[in-house]
């Protein structure tokens, strides 16, 4: 998914710098001005300039840098410090190990058990374990890998993630914990759809791609864990996550509940602990009920 994401950007930003180049000579040619778009304009203030970016070196570092958005150039550090890349490579390794003795230990167990107790008593014996893995695994992508590799690129934009532990819905969140699948999403998803929308049937812009993102991310979501657990358990959670459109929309509305930021953050937190263990029971309950 990371790689295809990649590609993508490559080749629709140079595709983008394709485009503006043939405006500027046609411009040049009428003596005119080139017509680009607002959310264009940030391809063509950079030092490198189109065609000289399509190389190899070119491409191959884009591949390594920790980001999914392409650009003709990024802020660079100084140099590479190895004895940070050595700090996170402990890191990696140390947390992973951490991840495996609750998976082992705490999760398969339980799952194990689940024909016998139910979904439900398994997912509140997972809600800590779970809770665990996820906040592990968010250290491994973010703070160990991604600054890892952001070092030995010198890739220096390291914010790959903001507060999504004070977010106030599922929309914050998603912004916040993954901004580099955001930042995707805004570029090559949210603000194509925006800007191309034919008004229909009277729906804002805003909220159309609003909802194509979401039918985005979820089918490829789903996309993931089908294929990581084996098993399809009808769209479950490409349901749940579509429905968070809809709530989004009517929370908007909801004055006392819009203002009451307090509240909201408890939604998320009990939507994330007991919603997390419930899918993977229901995606992999069908695994260990063959297995008994």
């Amino acid at each position: 998914m990371v790689n295809w994401m990649k590609v993508h950007s490559y080749l629709s930003t140079n595709r983008k710098l394709s485009i503006l180049q043939l405006l500027k000579l046609e411009a040049i040619k009428k003596h005119d001005s080139p017509d680009t778009s607002e959310h264009d304009s940030h391809l063509i203030r950079s030092t490198v300039t189109f065609p000289s970016n399509v190389t190899f070196q070119n491409f191959a570092m884009f591949q390594l840098s920790p980001t999914l958005v392409y650009e003709l150039e990024y802020p660079r550090t100084p140099h590479i410090r190895w004895g940070y890349v050595l700090e996170k490579i402990l890191g990696t390794l140390g947390i992973f190990f951490v991840f495996y003795i609750v998976v082992a230990h705490l999760v398969v167990p339980r799952l194990e058990a689940m024909p016998d107790r139910g979904i439900l008593v398994t997912t509140i014996h997972l809600m800590g374990p779970m809770a665990t893995c996820w906040l592990l695994f968010f250290f491994i992508t973010f703070d160990s890998i991604a600054n890892g590799f952001a070092e030995l690129t010198r890739f220096a934009d390291r914010r790959f993630y903001d507060d999504w532990w004070n977010a106030r819905g599922l929309d914050e969140f998603s912004r916040k914990w993954n901004r580099p699948v955001h930042m995707f999403l805004a570029r090559h998803v949210y603000m194509p759809i925006r800007h191309n929308w034919p008004r229909v049937a009277g729906i804002p812009a805003s909220v159309a791609a609003m909802g194509f993102t979401f039918l985005f991310s979820s089918v490829l979501h789903e996309v993931t864990l089908t294929v990581a657990c084996s098993r399809w358990n009808h769209g479950l959670f490409f349901g749940f996550q579509m429905m968070q459109v809809p709530v989004i929309v009517f929370s908007e509305k909801i004055a006392w509940f819009k203002d009451c930021q307090a509240m909201r953050n408890w939604f998320f937190w009990v939507a994330m602990v007991v919603g997390q263990p419930y899918l993977l029971c229901m995606y992999t309950y069908g695994a260990f009920v063959e297995s008994k």
